[in-house]
């Protein structure tokens, strides 16, 4: 695997007009990166908006002639950082990288990357319930869970706690700072009881730790978007976007997919049903017939970790919509995830696990 060439500087430009990323990194390709493009000639290239991406703004730069001669660039949203510890986060995708996770890394600035161009693409949150999709995606997963963590990544402790509870202090601390009129754009979360959220919190870490989830390299953030079907020959699945990665337990990946499934707009009707989830649970198990009992431990011990993605996701969109320039309703989509603890329809869905 090839080393990635590292940028002293940003891709963003304090006081630059808008477009100057675009330009900036078209020049810096046709440079550089003058293969992965098919041309040398900055003229010669054009981008477009990838979506997908709501923690950072994702561009796609390529040869105007030939659409697939093409990298992708990353640029990373504002105050990221506070929520994403980025030198953990190149390390682990270099390190999955080589292992053939994801696209390989070809530039590093200190606000962004460049990146392969995966040709295939990615699917649609319901798509991902489809039997033979489902099928590809748990045995992808059980893949990464089986491979071995960067030296940089310790796997005898979940960081999932920890983020969590800072993440929901952060919130109260928001809330209060708006209160005090230091801060005015935590005023929206006032709406949030981050006090009851935080005995949520308690109560689901109580809960989920009596199953012994084994702890594993996790991907975190397995949403429609970091699900790649490749094209091609080979086919099959892989999975992109390692930001979140860090040591948990493989419940909370397999729960957080299952939620994902339903899409931002969190039509928990459409949460997998017992039948799907005992498919996808078989797939990840590599077992096709019999076990049942293993089975079905392995199925409630993910649906324990359900509230939990609520709790990560709520406080996380609570506490990007401080801070983001992306174009998504993070107010609206931490509303719907943190709802989702207490009204009445997703626990009628969660019953099971909720009672």
């Amino acid at each position: 695997m090839s080393v990635p060439k590292r940028f002293p500087e940003s891709l963003k430009v304090d006081g630059a007009p808008d477009g100057s990323v675009e330009e900036r990194a078209k020049e810096i390709i046709a440079k550089d990166f003058a293969e992965a493009v098919g041309t040398g000639d900055s003229s010669l290239l054009d981008w477009k908006e990838v979506k997908g991406g709501i923690t950072n703004r994702l561009l796609k730069i390529f040869k105007r002639d030939a659409p697939d001669e093409a990298v992708l660039v990353r640029v990373f949203g504002p105050k990221t950082e506070k929520m994403i510890d980025r030198e953990r986060e190149e390390k682990v995708l270099l390190h999955l990288s080589a292992k053939g996770f994801g696209a390989s890394v070809l530039g590093i600035f200190e606000d962004g990357r460049i990146e392969q161009w995966l040709l295939g693409r990615t699917p649609e949150p319901l798509e991902m319930k489809k039997p033979e999709v489902a099928a590809q995606i748990a045995q992808a997963l059980q893949k990464f869970h089986a491979s071995d963590a960067p030296p940089s990544v310790s796997l005898d402790r979940s960081c999932l706690w920890d983020t969590l509870h800072g993440w929901i202090n952060a919130c109260r601390t928001a809330v209060k700072e708006a209160d005090e009129g230091k801060d005015l754009r935590g005023k929206k979360l006032g709406v949030f009881d981050f006090e009851r959220v935080a005995k949520e919190l308690d109560a689901a870490e109580k809960r989920a730790k009596t199953f012994s989830s084994p702890l594993v390299l996790c991907h975190n953030d397995l949403l429609s978007g970091n699900v790649f079907l490749k094209s091609g020959a080979n086919g099959g699945v892989t999975f992109i976007d390692f930001e979140y990665s860090t040591c948990g337990e493989r419940a909370f990946d397999i729960a957080n997919h299952w939620c994902e499934c339903v899409g931002f707009e969190c039509e928990w009707e459409n949460f997998h049903s017992e039948e799907e989830q005992r498919h996808f649970i078989r797939h990840y198990l590599s077992i096709h017939e019999g076990r049942d009992e293993e089975v079905e431990r392995v199925r409630k011990e993910a649906l324990a970790f359900v509230p939990v993605s609520h709790l990560f996701w709520g406080s996380w969109a609570c506490l990007q919509a401080l801070h983001s320039e992306i174009d998504f309703d993070f107010y609206g989509y931490g509303f719907k995830r943190l709802s989702a603890l207490f009204s009445s329809e997703p626990r009628s869905v969660f019953a099971s696990i909720l009672a």
